[in-house]
């Protein structure tokens, strides 16, 4: 018993309790705390000795995993007293795109361990041997040196032996190995911890992360921010936190691409994202190649693009099957337009998604198309109408397969000598030699008086419906330009103003420009004709007549013509360059009646036949 009093308050039962570990939340830091465990005192009587020598030297930590972790976990500690710290929430910004990137929340409750050492009835005398004296303790009296309990020479001993376990060395409580303070990989009734100094390393080791001895495997903050841990490093690759899967890079929710995988905020990409090159439209992390739908509907995407071009053999413009022209082609739910189709201004024959132009057929037989319409006018040397090969007359001249009549040919009314289509008048040879012909005829007479009335009418009339801008109106222009000196020394252009151009030509292919003189201007015909002496001034026309217009009464003629008729004070007149007042149709040789007298009219001239 003496011994044992000797021993009071230095020495302590070699039964070890379990030290709890502590995590400390303050400011952005996790500290761990230092473990500590609940030691068994020597109380007042030594008759006693501790009765449990195998307890568990145990960490413990609570973490509530039932929070969503966004980007930095916030922390909260529970002591003694209940108290608890408030969560903190820490958001860092990406580097990358300059986002938000979610911080993970995690709480931790860890109970912390009282400073106060517990006291307990020594049980057996026996056990006295198992008590552990404080740093710089000696030996108690009467005992052997290979007895001794605490430090010698830096090296901790328990009854002689080299320590290894936990130890109150006087100061504080470590875990030994071979006499001292261990770091390094160790096992303690808790299990394998790595050890720093005697105590559970936190914190970096070998840029390995520990926490409480063991590697890191949650949300940390490291003291430089918050990262994500698995088996103590930075974690790179898939996890799972409290807010579910992600993918992680370097402890952070991965942003960008890894292994030619977007992610934002540690999620596949889905949606448009601007990459740091261009904007994309992703799907499962990857530029996305196929059919779906974004804000402004469904699309095609190739790329991560809105399709642009052919896909699968449909031509796409911004991910929508092409309708209508596209860089002059046109297009039908993706396909080369093909067939009569409306595109919006009129109906046209397309090849190919172009105007066709060429021989085709149509749902009415073969035709030929002039920039998908029916051919109508001279393409290639042969001339069409309606996309058929023109035969006999067609605007007052006269086909044969496309050609123009040549020679002495039955228009199924008799038989006519022409020249270029037309019923010729003038000299030409045929078969039997030369002749003079008038309107397709032996001319019987000198072309004066009544035959050449006849042949001027005949001529005009065979002009009717020649139209402004075709091959006929440039052959009437042609013709008036074919004779020299032209009139003023002017040469008449196919976009000019051309009554009197017609009137002219009539009276020349009848041979009967001297009758009325060459002009292209109506003003200056007036005065040709007074110079002849056929002006008439306004008296009642007889056919043959030519008349002359002032359509504003402004004095100056501005349009002229040749009379056909005149029957109960009507006259009914044969005019180039002619329309309906107010319509937008091209001008064309035209049969226009008028009263005689009317206001607009300024005058006839009479040539002498």
């Amino acid at each position: 018993m003496v011994d044992n009093k000797l021993k009071v308050g230095i020495g302590l039962l070699t039964v070890l309790a379990t030290p709890i570990a502590v995590n400390v939340v303050s400011g952005s830091e996790v500290h761990a705390a230092e473990q500590k465990t609940a030691v068994v005192e020597k109380s007042a009587t030594a008759e006693k000795s501790v009765a449990e020598n195998k307890q568990n030297v145990a960490e413990k930590s609570a973490t509530e995993n039932k929070q969503n972790v966004a980007e930095k976990p916030a922390v909260a500690e529970k002591s003694d007293n209940k108290a608890v710290v408030a969560d903190k929430k820490v958001t860092e910004k990406s580097a990358d795109n300059k986002k938000t990137e979610a911080i993970g929340k995690q709480e931790i409750v860890e109970k912390s361990i009282s400073e106060e050492k517990q006291t307990e009835s020594v049980k057996q005398e026996e056990n006295k041997k198992n008590m552990l004296p404080k740093e710089g303790g000696k030996p108690s009296d009467g005992k052997k040196e290979q007895d001794k309990t605490g430090y010698d020479k830096g090296i901790f001993y328990d009854n002689g032996k080299l320590a290894n376990w936990w130890y109150d060395d006087g100061q504080d409580w470590y875990f030994f190995q071979n006499g001292k303070k261990h770091t390094g990989e160790g096992k303690d009734n808790a299990g394998n911890h790595y050890f720093v100094n005697g105590k559970y390393a936190n914190g970096y080791q070998k840029e390995t992360y520990y926490v409480k001895g063991s590697l890191a495997n949650w949300w940390y903050d490291d003291g430089t921010a918050w990262y994500f841990f698995q088996n103590g490093k930075k974690h790179t690759g898939e996890g799972k936190d409290n807010a579910g899967k992600h993918y992680f890079s370097n402890g952070k929710y991965a942003n960008g691409y890894q292994k030619d995988t977007y992610y934002v905020n540690g999620k596949l990409a889905d949606w448009w994202l601007d990459d740091g090159q261009d904007w994309y439209f992703f799907k499962n992390g990857k530029k996305f190649t196929g059919e779906a739908s974004d804000s402004a509907g469904k699309h095609l995407f190739t790329y991560g693009k809105y399709a642009n071009g052919t896909e699968n053999g449909l031509f796409y413009v911004r991910g929508k099957k092409a309708n209508g022209y596209e860089k002059g082609t046109y297009y039908v739910d993706g396909k080369l337009g093909d067939w009569w189709i409306n595109d919006g201004k009129d109906w046209y024959f397309f090849k190919h998604g172009l105007k066709f132009t060429g021989e085709a057929s149509d749902s009415a037989g073969k035709h030929y198309f002039v920039n998908g319409k029916y051919a109508n006018g001279t393409e290639k040397g042969i001339h069409y109408v309606n996309g058929e090969v023109a035969n006999g007359y067609h605007d007052g001249t006269y086909y044969v397969k496309g050609k123009l009549g040549d020679w002495w040919l039955d228009d199924g009314q008799d038989w006519y000598f022409f020249k270029e289509g037309k019923k010729f008048t003038g000299v030409a040879k045929d078969s039997s030699g030369e002749h003079k012909f008038l309107n397709g005829k032996y001319a019987a007479a000198t072309g004066n008086g009544s035959d050449g009335l006849s042949n001027v009418l005949s001529i005009a009339q065979s002009y009717l419906g020649v139209e402004m801008g075709s091959a006929e109106h440039k052959k009437i222009v042609d013709a008036y330009n074919s004779v020299n000196p032209k009139p003023v020394g002017y040469t008449a252009k196919y976009s000019d103003d051309w009554c009197d151009v017609f009137v002219t030509t009539v009276f020349q292919q009848a041979g009967l420009s001297s009758l009325i003189g060459r002009e292209c201007g109506v003003q200056r015909h007036i005065g040709i004709m007074q110079q002849k002496g056929i002006w008439q001034g306004k008296v009642l026309p007889k056919a043959g007549d030519v008349i002359t217009f002032d359509w504003d009464g402004g004095g100056f003629a501005d349009h002229i013509g040749i009379v056909e008729s005149v029957k109960d004070g009507v006259v009914t007149t044969i005019e180039g360059n002619s329309s309906t007042y107010g319509s937008s149709a091209k001008t064309k040789v035209k049969r226009n009646t008028y009263n005689w007298n009317a206001s607009y009219i300024k005058g006839y001239a009479r040539p002498n036949y």
